[in-house]
């Protein structure tokens, strides 16, 4: 008996205090700020501002080839409703379905006004923007609006063109098919009477025409 308590009073002092010890871990967040202010993080912070930088110069609007004659035709815009159109009295309250979920309509049949112009051109190709200009010219005279995409020229070379202050957007993906678009210059109108999308396109070789 005597020889256990003997053993328990050296082992157990050797266990409570072999378990304890203090942990050491640097604080993250003090860490992260003092690389912060290190040249090594400076460097690698401004090349990748600079890759961001390069990318969004390089963006350019999907490349279209250019006409070599002028041309016109109608596209079809059609729509389908994802989900019921409620009917819904004078008072607020739906009182049934209007159109169904998958109900198929023109709906520029259904416009008061007809949305704005797209002229789609390239204006790194001088000739391309000259008739772009005059078309411009055509619509400012009459006070009409009009949106401007632009195709296959980079935000940094137009950055170096003399473009004016219209807002210029960046001919994407979606337009194209949209509009089935195959060449620039080409002008984008909507026909509310038809229900369709008229494109009238103009060769850079030939002067634009407002009674074509």
């Amino acid at each position: 008996m005597v020889r256990l308590i003997t053993f328990l009073l050296i082992v157990i002092p050797s266990i409570l205090y072999a378990a304890v010890y203090e942990i050491v871990e640097p604080d993250f967040v003090e860490t992260a700020k003092a690389f912060a202010q290190t040249e090594e993080f400076k460097e690698l912070a401004l090349k990748g501002q600079n890759r961001q930088i390069d990318m969004i110069k390089a963006s350019k609007g999907e490349l279209l080839l250019q006409a070599l004659n002028d041309s016109e035709y109608d596209v079809e815009y059609y729509y389908t409703l994802p989900q019921d159109m409620p009917k819904v009295d004078r008072n607020g309250n739906i009182v049934g379905i209007l159109y169904p979920k998958g109900y198929t309509f023109a709906p520029l049949k259904f416009m008061k006004m007809a949305p704005p112009p797209l002229i789609i051109y390239n204006p790194c190709d001088k000739e391309e923007l000259e008739l772009v200009n005059d078309i411009c010219k055509i619509y400012d005279k009459n006070y009409q609006r009009y949106i401007l995409l632009t195709s296959g020229c980079s935000l940094e070379e137009m950055s170096k063109l003399e473009l004016g202050t219209n807002n210029r957007f960046l001919l994407d993906k979606d337009s194209v098919k949209k509009f089935n678009l195959r060449y620039t210059v080409s002008v984008v109108t909507a026909d509310l009477i038809k229900g369709v999308f008229n494109v009238k396109v103009f060769s850079k070789h030939k002067n634009y025409n407002t009674n074509k």
